[in-house]
């Protein structure tokens, strides 16, 4: 679907390509792939579980990103014993005011995040 999605626009030409698990792990962290999947669901419904992997430093896709003010909010998050002070926190960073799956890293109009 993504490739017939991507093809359609005219401006790329799509070469899907497999190679097995351990070669991939290897290689997807070191940036070998200009593009890659990999699949991913939360195994409880905890907003630490859904933002961590993602967007803390070192984070399990190993993707670079990452932003003192999110690091911050994350940390906090994790360690408040109230847990209905701690949902609100994650919306308070980058990107608050933007709709969800918006970019993080542009949260207000230039990158806020950084590779490493």
């Amino acid at each position: 679907m993504v490739k017939r999605q991507l093809e359609a626009t005219g401006l790329f030409t799509v070469d899907l390509q497999s190679t097995e698990w351990n070669t991939y792990s290897e290689e997807r962290v070191k940036d070998a792939y200009p593009v890659f999947q990999l699949g991913w669901f939360p195994d409880f419904p905890d907003a630490d579980n859904y933002l961590t992997p993602f967007f803390a430093p070192d984070n399990f896709l190993q993707s670079h990103y990452e932003d003192d003010t999110t690091t911050k909010l994350l940390d906090t998050e994790r360690t408040e014993p109230d847990k209905t002070k701690a949902r609100g926190r994650p919306r308070q960073g980058p990107g608050a005011d933007r709709p969800a799956g918006a970019d993080p890293a542009a949260a207000d109009g230039r990158p806020g995040g950084r590779r490493r």
